[in-house]
């Protein structure tokens, strides 16, 4: 689609994203802290097996180890696709 098309078809404005990716891992982990490590990354949400999440709360069933990605574009779309923080497409010198 050129720019004109998409003009065309949604005035002035630019559309607006904001996307969010999440990896989660649950189950019965027995060393979360071996998922840090092996990944590299320290999870953005952690909890075990019977944690509550508040004091009136039914304990988890799972254990369960996540990690967001920090978002890798936000903002007006443009027409350059992302993959993996590195960009790719007609515009890429990758």
């Amino acid at each position: 689609m050129t720019d004109e098309e998409l003009g065309a078809l949604i005035g002035d404005e630019e559309p607006y994203f904001c996307y969010s990716a999440t990896l989660r891992i649950w189950g019965d982990i027995p060393d979360p802290d071996a998922i840090s490590r092996r990944l590299g990354l320290e999870p953005t949400h952690a909890h075990r097996k019977g944690d509550k999440r508040g004091p009136r709360s039914p304990g988890h069933k799972h254990d369960q180890w996540s990690y967001m990605a920090p978002s890798m574009r936000r903002g007006p779309w443009r027409s350059t696709s992302w993959r993996c923080g590195r960009r790719s497409g007609p515009t890429s010198s990758t």
